[in-house]
């Protein structure tokens, strides 16, 4: 009888960083928003993107920028020009984990387990403005 492999919970660019996901990340549930460049990076980490980052949030660089609040994100869009477009997707507990991260209360740190991780794009739907 063969062997089931089983797969890991998180890619491997966040189970290689030790503590990743952050400890005090929570199940995500509900509506998550997220702003695009239009660049072929955008659905990647800074890890993934080989972005230099402080070890101190080497974990934060594994995971995907998104808002929890889709008029503050339209607020950061209109200081940021380059953002192009948002992108939505109804997330539950068997996604992954989220935190709130860096000054904007609304803005938090996604980390999607490794079998919603490579196809995060199909799951988030373009926002009408």
């Amino acid at each position: 009888m063969a062997d089931i492999v089983k797969e890991p919970e998180w890619p491997r660019h966040i189970a290689l960083v030790p503590n990743c996901p952050l400890k005090d990340a929570v199940p995500v549930k509900g509506r998550i928003f997220r702003r695009l460049d239009g660049t072929p990076d955008e659905w990647l980490s800074y890890k993934e993107q080989n972005k230099k980052f402080s070890p101190a949030k080497l974990c934060q660089a594994t995971s995907l920028s998104c808002y929890t609040d889709l008029i503050a994100l339209r607020e950061m869009l209109a200081v940021h020009e380059s953002w192009s477009q948002v992108v939505a997707a109804d997330l539950s507990e068997e996604h992954g984990v989220i935190k709130q991260t860096g000054n904007n209360p609304d803005h938090h740190s996604l980390w999607l387990r490794n079998k919603y991780h490579s196809t995060c794009k199909q799951m988030f739907v373009a926002v009408p403005e």
